[in-house]
């Protein structure tokens, strides 16, 4: 713990600079096995505090002193971008890339030193009541990011966004009562606050968090939890005991075989529309939707589903084939307007027209048929049949004939209940249970058959929808945080909603920025071309402008809930208005911002090395990586890091770690001889 300086010497820097070895041509021994990320070479000696507080987060590049910055986030090909100062490193013998699992990120630093009463982590969001402490020097550091393998499990609900490292830079105990500031915290929770938990794990790994302490006492008002008796360093995440279901919630899963819902007592007008998110698993005929047996005939019904081959609906005894039977999430709209003796009927896919036609008949719903069924059809006095194999979800019946433009607007929102000309509105997020239940006017539906619950696909929330029509230049969609700048386009009417909420599923290897995707939407014809620039409600900040291509956009078809697919990297990030840019963007459908996983370089301990082109006369400098070791090497293995020549080197666990011009190593901010 202690730090002792001697004489070093320096040369003329006329070789290259190797990252995890001592030269690139070396014996194996000469090779370190680690992942090593953020190395940064400085042109002065800085101090124990500096070092602290930029250690775990990115730097701007433009820090005085600082002359090679590698961040190792590139996750593909053979060269170690240098942002600072061009020494760009050339791999060798194999090196790989993986995900950064270190505690960094964008966030703040604060250090104090322990005294008893309360200490203000300034900027950390962090206040430490101290009953007892040994007069340590303490370094906090909130990472404004969710981490990396956070507490899972189907009772955890992480606050995502920031954790917390509490480092000790001496020993002795300490004990405090911990307030941490947030958002999201719900008047449930002040009136339960063991319900948000507080998990712990050790200060610069990356593996499994344990329980640490439940809160003592929860603000609402001014978004803070206390955790009392904290006597442990390390990285802390905030999370709620009790699962909070996505925005999305539930569905309903019907097998096929005797699944289905039944709604008694439902009278509809004749004149209504029908909506659902619905996901059909199977394209065979004979899979009913929704249905009534309208007068005990078993022909004269209501009933969607597929017949014939065709999607088709059937109003008494007359029917509207709807075009193909498609399978996979789409939202259905059916609407049914009374003309005279007639009714015409319109059919939607997804916002867009499929189907429309007049049939001669009313729905003169009187009450006395079967029960409306979902998920099936059945007779009065007969048994359920035609079951349907799939998911629906969000189902809606109005008392008007809702217009295209109402349906686009409204499909990919949720409601609380009553709106005007909501008949009846079961959105199944009960999740468990035989009682799926209507919000509008209790017409409850009863699960039978082993009709099950599952995670909603459909992509649908808390959404603020704009529609604007194609144009030449910049298009404002006010109020989701989307403009397209067009350089193409056919003049078609686009709807832009943005969902906020997290989508069914994220891709691997990205961290999706927190709290909203977008779906974009077109209706008309001809193609289009445009710049998109999203604002999202994250932050973004300098690091993400120095390195903008690991922002990046993410597109599925409008209605799906399966894989995501790369569409761009962002072309500009502007982190004073907030905004992502992305070019060229030339097809509709859903849309997601990511930031790409930090990168480490992997290095084999065998013959993996980098070289750079750093040359530069130093009589003070200050060298930093981060370093993650899968296995102890051995004390008596020579295992460069970062060596230049025979003037400098940082080894891991070598025994000669302190000789060849080394003046103080400093590990996790605590300097050693």
């Amino acid at each position: 713990g202690t730090c002792s300086q001697s004489p070093a010497t320096f040369v003329d820097w006329g070789q290259p600079l190797f990252l995890g070895a001592a030269s690139a041509a070396g014996t194996a021994e000469d090779h370190a096995a680690v992942s090593l990320d953020e190395v940064r070479f400085w042109t002065r000696a800085r101090t124990d505090r500096q070092v602290r507080e930029a250690m775990h987060h990115p730097l701007t590049g433009t820090e005085p002193g600082l002359v090679a910055y590698w961040t190792l986030n590139e996750g593909t090909g053979g060269t170690a971008a240098d942002f600072v100062g061009g020494h760009d490193g050339t791999f060798a013998g194999g090196d790989g890339w993986t995900p950064a699992t270190m505690p960094f990120g964008p966030g703040v630093f604060a250090q104090e030193t322990e005294a008893n009463g309360l200490i203000d982590f300034t900027g950390t969001d962090l206040l430490a009541d101290y009953l007892s402490h040994s007069g340590s020097v303490v370094g906090v550091d909130r990472i404004d990011l969710t981490p990396e393998n956070p507490p899972g499990g189907t009772a955890i609900d992480v606050f995502e966004g920031a954790y917390w490292l509490l480092t000790r830079y001496t020993g002795g105990p300490f004990s405090a009562d911990l307030t941490f500031t947030t958002t999201g915290l719900t008047t449930a929770d002040a009136a339960a606050p063991g319900r948000i938990k507080l998990f712990r794990r050790e200060g610069h790994r990356d593996g499994t968090w344990t329980l640490a302490a439940s809160a003592a006492a929860v603000d609402e008002a001014a978004g803070t939890v206390t955790f009392s008796g904290v006597s442990k360093s390390g990285q802390y995440v905030l999370a709620r005991g009790e699962e909070a279901p996505a925005v999305a919630g539930t569905a309903l899963d019907f097998d096929g075989t005797d699944d289905v819902v039944r709604v008694p007592g439902l009278v509809l007008p004749n004149t209504f529309t029908l909506e659902m998110w619905i996901n059909p698993q199977s394209g065979t005929d004979g899979r009913a939707f929704i249905a009534r047996d309208l007068d005990g005939s078993g022909t004269d019904l209501f009933n969607v589903g597929f017949y014939g081959g065709t999607l088709r609906v059937f109003l008494r005894n007359q029917t509207l084939p709807a075009g193909p039977r498609v399978t996979g999430q789409q939202h259905l709209a059916v609407v049914v307007e009374r003309t005279g003796a007639s009714s015409l009927v319109t059919v939607y896919r997804n916002g867009a027209q499929i189907a429309r036609g007049t049939l001669a008949a009313v729905l003169d719903d009187d009450g006395s048929g079967a029960d409306w069924v979902l998920g099936g059809n059945e007779t009065v006095g007969g048994t359920p049949g035609d079951f349907f194999d799939g998911t629906l979800d969000e189902v809606r019946i109005w008392t008007t004939a809702r217009t295209a433009a109402q349906i686009r607007t409204s499909m990919h929102q949720v409601f609380g209940g009553t709106v005007d000309g909501l008949l009846a509105y079961w959105p199944f997020n009960e999740g468990t249970g035989t009682t799926a239940v209507d919000l509008v006017a209790g017409q409850d539906g009863t699960l039978a058959g082993g009709t099950g619950w599952v995670p909603s696909g459909a992509p649908i929330g808390e959404a603020v929808v704009a529609t604007r029509t194609e144009a030449g230049g910049l298009v404002d969609f006010s109020g989701t945080g989307l403009q397209a700048d067009y350089t193409a386009q056919d003049g078609a009417t686009v709807y832009v909603s943005r969902v906020d909420g997290a989508p069914n599923t994220v891709p691997s290897g990205v961290t999706a920025l927190d709290g909203q995707y977008w779906v974009l939407e077109r209706f008309g014809t001809g193609a289009f071309t445009a710049d998109l620039t999203f604002t999202p409600s994250e932050e973004v900040d300098g690091y993400d402008e120095l390195l903008a291509g690991r922002l990046k956009l993410y597109r599925r078809s409008g209605g799906a809930d399966g894989a995501w697919t790369p569409a761009a990297e962002a072309a500009r990030v502007n982190p004073f208005t907030g905004t992502v840019t992305f070019r060229r963007i030339s097809q509709p459908g859903q849309y997601l911002l990511v930031r790409s996983d930090a990168r480490a370089l992997v290095l084999d301990g065998v013959d993996d090395a980098a070289t750079t082109t750093l040359a530069e006369d130093l009589d003070a400098w200050t060298l930093e990586a981060w370093v993650k070791a899968d296995a102890a090497p051995s004390f008596a293995k020579t295992t460069a890091l970062v060596e230049r020549g025979a003037n400098y080197a940082l080894f891991w666990d070598h025994p000669d770690a302190t000789a060849r011009g080394a003046a103080a190593l400093t590990i996790g901010g605590t300097q050693f001889t």
